[in-house]
């Protein structure tokens, strides 16, 4: 069915100026995911001599329609008795100090659509992120603000401490005991194979699943696992993609987890030389009994330099302009309405992966290096980090020194009070220090694996790697 159908009788009575440009407008919010602020809106309404007004009052139209037909029948919002008690919970989640993320929104809004016997339109019944940012301005959801554009990768002096850290960390870390070879003990400094990271690959698309990927410290890369979200998958995705890849499905969210990656830990045991990387904030005790299960070391990176540190985030961009090439000409062959499953999502994922691997071998080895994880070379990352720093302390700086120049001269008697008042700045300045924020310090978590036999003989644990992550809170 064209877009244009999808407003229903009223599609029949449109002029056909105008029917092109909703089709036009509903092609872009298709590329642009349902964001309607990226629609080039005046320009198609020039471009096909329509009013911008009535373009968007019909785009809108047909775009309800399109939506309603996803929910067979069902309600595609929640009614207000529901959106109360979402809006209530998420404040007593931030009154115990428990932030929510837009994830765990999605999660909870579907649980309570089950509920109240509706449905949303997206992939595996969950809302999408701009329902979220709808419904907090809706509610007024106070305490989720969003930092500034750029203020999370801001380098502070805490975080250049934690990652210079990290690296003595990392170097003791190279000196442990990966397994044994005829006796004789082999270190992970030896044995770079397996050296490894773990992070959820780019592209992720609003259709109820996620990929993690596992690059090593030699360039070489391994898919890990696709995350489902539902109660069974009924046909094999993993044929679409890599080989050794695991399907998990899960019933309420696609989000890796600690379930996850406890699930997640054996299939990478059985399939890798050994080791995964965690995000620190999913290491819940089981699945860090798991990981002391199965043998392995764990490295945290500290929290909001992962941009930085982590070498599978240096990959993002070349692997998504290959995705949107990929993608673009997916949709150039089946147009804007043809159905987006699961399946097409793996196989166009590895294609853009292959493509962007073919075009650079060594895009990941480039990228440990460029961490200054493998080759160890803790001033690859720490250099960039202090220049930045001192560029940004010279600003702050020089921004501070016009507005000391313009404040007028002190009173005869007001000594006493600029005296209290500056006493008042230096204290405060002094708890700031010395409480930094705890999503900057590093941890780090070493977890041993049993003893384990080999032609009846003890020895060490063979199975063991060292492995970096995220450490988010």
């Amino acid at each position: 069915m064209p877009p244009s159908a999808a407003a229903g009788p009223l599609a029949a009575a449109t002029p056909q100026p105008l029917v092109a440009a909703t089709e036009a407008v509903l092609l872009q919010l298709r590329l642009h995911k349902g964001d309607t602020r990226k629609v080039s809106w005046k320009e198609t309404a020039e471009r096909y001599r329509v009013n911008v007004t009535t373009l968007r009052r019909h785009a809108e139209a047909a775009r309800r329609g399109a939506l309603s037909r996803i929910g067979a029948g069902r309600p595609t919002t929640l009614p207000e008795s529901a959106e109360a008690r979402l809006a209530d919970w998420i404040q007593r989640q931030y009154d115990a100090e428990n932030p929510v993320s837009i994830d765990e929104t999605r999660v909870k809004a579907k649980e309570l659509a089950g509920v109240y016997k509706c449905r949303f339109a997206g992939e595996g019944g969950l809302p999408s992120a701009d329902w979220v940012r709808a419904f907090d301005k809706r509610h007024a959801v106070g305490k989720r603000k969003a930092q500034p554009r750029g203020t999370e990768r801001l380098v502070t002096a805490e975080r250049l401490a934690a990652a210079e850290d990290l690296f003595s960390k990392w170097e003791q870390a190279l000196g442990l005991v990966s397994f044994h070879r005829g006796g004789r003990p082999v270190t992970y400094r030896e044995a770079p194979h397996r050296i490894l990271n773990l992070d959820e690959g780019p592209a992720q698309r609003n259709i109820g699943c996620r990929f993690v990927l596992v690059p090593k410290a030699l360039g070489e890369r391994q898919s890990s696992c696709y995350i489902f979200c539902g109660s069974q998958h009924r046909q094999n995705y993993a044929a679409h993609g890599d080989p050794h890849t695991a399907v998990l499905v899960k019933p309420n969210s696609h989000i890796i987890d600690g379930q996850a990656l406890a699930a997640l830990l054996p299939h990478l045991a059985a399939t890798l030389p050994g080791g995964v990387s965690a995000d620190g904030s999913r290491l819940d005790p089981v699945a860090l009994r798991v990981a002391q299960q199965q043998a392995f070391d764990i490295l945290l990176l500290p929290g909001g330099l992962t941009h930085r540190l982590q070498p599978w985030d240096q990959c993002f961009a070349a692997c998504k302009r290959a995705y949107r090439r990929v993608y673009d000409c997916w949709l150039a062959e089946n147009g804007a309405d043809a159905p987006f499953d699961r399946a097409t999502w793996v196989r166009l994922l590895t294609q853009a992966q292959q493509e962007a691997f073919a075009k650079n071998p060594q895009l990941l080895a480039n990228a440990w290096e460029k961490c200054g994880l493998w080759p160890l070379n803790p001033e690859k990352a720490l250099a960039p980090m202090r220049a930045v720093l001192a560029a940004q302390q010279a600003q702050q700086a020089a921004d501070a020194a016009p507005s000391a120049a313009a404040q007028p001269a002190a009173q005869p008697g007001s000594s006493h009070t600029a005296a209290k008042q500056a006493g008042k700045q230096g204290a405060a300045a002094a708890a700031a220090q010395a409480s930094p924020d705890p999503a900057t310090v590093a941890a780090v978590l070493t977890v041993r694996g049993p003893l384990r036999h080999q032609n009846g003989a003890r020895s060490q644990a063979v199975k063991k790697a060292a492995v970096c992550g995220v450490c988010d809170r």
